[in-house]
């Protein structure tokens, strides 16, 4: 399921949000917490409906006894553009103008009410999620057409970005400054241009399976 009720634009024009402000803004107060900028607030009150959604679902879930046999998994497709970069990097920690890269990191949830909670900080893509959730539930699916990799594999996995600069765990390749930088002292320049190379011949893959639809089983 998707939803956009927490795109932009986060100001009062976006009605859902007006809707919710006056509630997001008293939750700082109440909290004592410092009262973010506006337009941070507008972003909380745009994506409290998706709360407000899933919070009902799980009430529907615990009402009909189906919540034990459910799994919930929640992703962002991406950052939230509709804010400048440099207020969300002063309101957001795991955020950093020095690296404008990281302004693309969004998080992904998988819950069920007897989950034990724990956090994994991996580099993984959207293009992952179909092989982790598969490989989760042992789901019998065409892996050889599929280019993601299982998020909890021990695999090299990459982001891929849509400028063509590559980051994984071990080196951030930033095409546009054609700047490498290894966060792994056992990598050398010759393995990580190796595999920005690779990365890229797949992005070439990628655009040619659009281009002659060769999913296409008909045809």
């Amino acid at each position: 399921m998707l939803t956009v009720s927490g795109h932009l634009p986060y100001n009062d024009n976006h009605p859902i949000a007006e809707k919710n402000i006056d509630f997001i803004r008293q939750i700082f107060i109440d909290e004592e917490r410092e009262v973010p900028t506006e337009d941070i607030l507008y972003y909380h009150a745009a994506n409290y409906e998706l709360d407000l959604a899933v919070g009902q679902l799980l009430t529907r879930l615990e009402e009909e006894n189906m919540l034990d046999d459910t799994v919930i998994m929640l992703y962002g497709d991406h950052y939230a553009y509709g804010l400048d970069q440099k207020i969300i990097a002063a309101y957001d920690d795991t955020k950093t103008m020095d690296n404008l890269l990281s302004i693309q990191r969004v998080p992904m949830m998988i819950y069920h009410q007897d989950l034990v909670h724990e956090d994994i900080d991996e580099v993984f893509a959207s293009i992952d999620i179909m092989p982790t959730i598969s490989n989760l539930f042992n789901l019998d699916i065409a892996y050889h057409d599929i280019m993601g990799k299982d998020i909890f594999s021990n695999q090299e996995k990459a982001v891929i970005f849509s400028n063509g600069s590559v980051l994984t765990d071990k080196f951030l390749y930033n095409l546009e400054q054609d700047k490498k930088s290894i966060y792994d002292e056992d990598y050398t320049i010759e393995e990580v241009t190796i595999l920005v190379n690779e990365y890229i011949y797949r992005m070439k893959i990628n655009q040619w399976i659009l281009e002659i639809d060769y999913f296409n089983k008909e045809d």
